[in-house]
């Protein structure tokens, strides 16, 4: 999952069977989550970030401008054929 903004519960459902969920923010309140789901269902994997700071986000931006990284790789394809 790549910059999703909403509800964790609602990004976890876009994320392709395998796929992985790197939290990068802080959640304000309790989430309540289907572990059955995730764990065996879509064998998601879950991994919390905290280097999400503005310094990096040119860096980002300029890593994709240069396509030094494959956006469509880290987007599931509704995603990719709606924004790009």
């Amino acid at each position: 999952m790549f910059r999703f903004c909403g509800r964790v519960e609602q990004g976890l459902n876009l994320i392709r069977k395998g796929g992985r969920c790197i939290q990068q923010r802080i959640v304000h309140q309790s989430v309540q989550l289907k572990f059955d789901q995730i764990l065996f269902d879509k064998e998601i994997s879950i991994v919390g970030s905290r280097t999400n700071k503005p310094s990096s986000w040119g860096k980002a931006i300029n890593l994709a401008r240069e396509e030094k990284v494959n956006l469509k790789e880290l987007c599931i394809s509704f995603l990719v054929n709606y924004f790009v």
